[in-house]
């Protein structure tokens, strides 16, 4: 009885480590697809609004400024100026619907890699692109710390005929800002942007910028998608 159950354990731990697989691999089935030709939607869900500067540090005590300053780092005129800071930045990220162009977007570069027909009529197309923004905007831990742009983003490609969900993919990104991304001459393309760098550039300089950051989003998506759409053209 003894030798049987060492006969036998082998082929069950090769039955359930299949199973496993197939259950990891299951909501990757890009290659079960033919995508050419048909049309694809995408819809997002996002908060109401970005987060901008969620850090203590841009809040002033307006009844101890001196002791706001000291906690922040820095002097008390930069923290007089948070108010103004903070409403530049609130302006510049209302004028980008960061949402809406990662939507865009992500459904464009994908049809590229894919060569299926982007609609926007998400009820007519065979496939869905649902996507979920969990948090996004920008942030620093004090005044003089470099600002980072975050986001999380869950994307979901849907069988838009039986629901099936094809492939997956999670964007979570704390990238620094730079110069660069903001295409502007009042910062030197190498520095390192600051919070208070950042509140000295123009309202329109900022938008380029978050125009910017939402593009790379997007790009990000439609690099994962073609990847693994390759690897399922491999296995094969």
């Amino acid at each position: 009885m003894k030798n049987c159950f060492l006969k036998i354990m082998p082929w069950v731990l090769v039955a359930g480590l299949s199973l496993a697989l197939i259950g990891c691999g299951s909501s990757n089935r890009l290659r079960e697809y033919t995508f050419r030709d048909l049309t694809a939607a995408a819809i997002i869900a996002a908060p109401s609004g970005p987060e901008v500067f969620t850090g203590s540090f841009i809040h002033v005590d307006q009844d101890d400024l001196f002791a706001s300053a000291l906690r922040a780092g820095t002097t008390l005129a930069k923290e007089v100026t948070a108010d103004k800071a903070q409403a530049q930045l609130d302006s510049a990220m209302m004028r980008v619907d960061v949402p809406e162009r990662i939507r865009g977007r992500a459904l464009q570069r994908c049809s590229e890699y894919l060569h299926f027909r982007p609609i926007q009529d998400y009820d007519e197309s065979d496939f869905l692109f649902d996507m979920y923004i969990e948090t996004y905007g920008i942030d620093a831990e004090s005044w003089d710390a470099r600002v980072y742009f975050q986001i999380d983003l869950k994307v979901y490609l849907i069988d838009n005929t039986t629901g099936l969900e094809i492939w997956k993919t999670h964007v979570k990104e704390r990238q620094p800002l730079s110069g660069t991304i903001f295409d502007t001459g009042s910062v030197a393309a190498d520095d390192v942007i600051t919070a208070i760098a950042l509140s000295q550039l123009s309202v329109e300089e900022m938008v380029l910028g978050f125009q910017y950051l939402a593009d790379d989003t997007a790009d990000r998506v439609a690099r994962k998608l073609r990847r693994d759409f390759a690897k399922s053209r491999e296995s094969k």
